[in-house]
């Protein structure tokens, strides 16, 4: 059931929460790694995923490149704050049935 239960934790950003199966600090632990998960997820999202997906888009746009990497940076910071939060969230939704289903 605990590995079943972790399973469901595996955050957006690669960061596998086996927290959730240590009982005695669970809470702290997953408070840890949640912060530190949500952290790299933004800095991979934007400092990997965006400028990889801007400098493709604005490549092959018809509008200025220093125009279109600068719209494109912030609609994609917007994006990876939407996905990095959401992962975040599930993870405490994760943690709160875990530590209920102990009884």
């Amino acid at each position: 059931m605990c590995m079943y239960m972790c399973f469901f934790c595996v955050c957006v950003c690669v960061c596998v929460c086996v927290c959730v199966c240590v009982h005695e600090c669970v809470y702290v632990c997953m408070y840890v790694c949640t912060y530190v998960c949500m952290y790299i997820c933004m800095y991979v999202c934007m400092m990997y995923v965006c400028m990889y997906v801007c400098t493709y888009v604005c490549m092959h746009a018809y509008v200025g490149m220093w125009v279109c990497m600068y719209v494109c940076m912030h609609v994609c910071m917007y994006v990876c704050m939407y996905v990095c939060m959401h992962a975040y969230v599930g993870m405490w939704v994760c943690v709160y049935v875990r530590a209920h289903a102990d009884g």
